[in-house]
């Protein structure tokens, strides 16, 4: 489990480039992460109450696809497209997304959307133990957006995991409306 390459300060990017371990790669890789722990925890805490686990069963499946496609938008950021070490082989396999994954995350929102109330109101992050903690993942979600956009301006990272990562925070909060 332990290497002990990281004991001097720095850990390696996919193309073997070893950086200082608050670079901010592995600060973004740090709140992907989170926020894949938080809608991992959420998806446990819905199955573990039977109204939620009936009402929202394709919401809580959704959210475990959700968890693998924030691992790939993770090797993306791992993987520096800019870098004169990245090879064409790893710049393909770090490929993210399609612009047709953006439109599924938008069709699910509307979706989501259609069986809710319209909002009058800003909403508190509550709703119950599910609901709230999908909250907790959006807003880890907004912070990873935030910490990847250094990375798009300096083009090492797909701009699709900002599009992705965008669209979650949206896609996390009409689900956290729908589980309440």
């Amino acid at each position: 489990i332990y290497t002990r390459t990281g004991d001097k300060g720095t850990a390696a990017v996919y193309n073997g480039e070893r950086r200082n371990k608050d670079d901010v790669v592995f600060d973004t890789l740090g709140s992907l992460d989170e926020c894949m722990a938080a809608i991992g925890l959420a998806v446990e805490l819905g199955r573990a109450t039977p109204a939620v686990a009936e009402s929202s069963k394709d919401v809580l499946a959704s959210l475990e696809e959700i968890m693998a496609l924030l691992f790939d938008a993770g090797a993306s950021v791992a993987t520096p497209q800019n870098s004169e070490n990245t090879s064409e082989y790893k710049r393909n396999k770090a490929f993210f997304a399609e612009e047709s994954l953006i439109t599924l995350l938008e069709q699910d929102i509307d979706a989501m959307t259609a069986q809710i109330d319209p909002l009058k109101w800003f909403v508190l992050p509550s709703g119950g133990p599910c609901a709230a903690q999908v909250h907790v993942a959006r807003t880890l979600a907004r912070r990873a957006e935030r910490r990847v956009w250094p990375l798009f301006r300096d083009g090492s990272v797909d701009p699709m995991v900002g599009k992705f990562l965008n669209r979650l925070s949206y896609y996390l909060f009409t689900a956290a409306l729908l589980i309440a």
